[in-house]
């Protein structure tokens, strides 16, 4: 799906809600009709010998408007979310041809994958275990202590390439022979498509792969 189509859906919905929250006024004031012939009615057949109080009045008149202001209120935030959601989008127009750095599984195809690492000062090594789509162990693999961006290959322990999919990334820190701690390893990949699913903007990046716009850590231009 293209961005601009998106976009386009999305401005579409937009207008289509703001037309019916404007739609609901006549309602409301219907409503409010139907609430002052009730009152007169009510008013013309009170019994004379136990008349309604003119505070009655008053309170139920403060009720309906209330109920009709909160009506209003809330015809006015959703229409308010539905435009900062548009908003949001338009935003990330700009974000499709990125390479947005992430958490979780990337895509490989054959051309290396930059990894951003978390070292740990206390660790006496450091390990790089992959795993596939089904979670398995693919690689295990030793990089330098402190390193913190590294290219990952995708080959196997014989150095035979990994065929095509989705893998993710640990980074166990080996302190005494044991992995006494681990760390998730985030990714950079190619942002294909941008869209909202229930108010929330979702990038697409390369492989299908979808991640939260606000679990993006970083962004660049492709193949710097």
């Amino acid at each position: 799906m293209a961005v601009t189509e998106v976009l386009g859906t999305t401005t579409s919905t937009a207008a289509t809600q703001t037309a019916a929250d404007t739609s609901s006024t006549p309602q409301i004031s219907s409503d409010f009709q139907t609430f002052l012939t009730m009152l007169t009615t009510q008013l013309q057949n009170q019994d004379p010998l136990n008349p309604m109080e003119a505070t009655d009045f008053a309170v139920q008149l403060a009720t309906f408007s209330g109920v009709e202001q909160q009506v209003k209120t809330n015809s006015l935030l959703e229409d308010l979310g539905t435009r900062l959601n548009v908003l949001a989008l338009s935003d990330l127009v700009g974000w499709v041809g990125l390479e947005a750095e992430a958490e979780g599984p990337v895509w490989f195809s054959g051309d290396p994958v930059e990894l951003t690492l978390t070292p740990d000062s206390d660790a006496e090594r450091e390990l790089l275990s992959v795993y596939d789509s089904s979670n398995h162990l693919v690689r295990q693999q030793e990089v330098p202590l402190g390193t913190t961006r590294f290219d990952w290959t995708g080959t196997d322990a014989e150095g035979d390439p990994l065929p095509e999919g989705a893998y993710h990334f640990v980074l166990d820190h080996v302190v005494g022979g044991v992995a006494a701690s681990s760390d998730s390893v985030s990714s950079f990949s190619t942002i294909t498509e941008a869209r909202n699913e229930g108010g929330s903007v979702i990038l697409v990046r390369e492989g299908g792969l979808s991640v939260a716009a606000s679990a993006v850590t970083g962004l660049k231009s492709a193949g710097e």
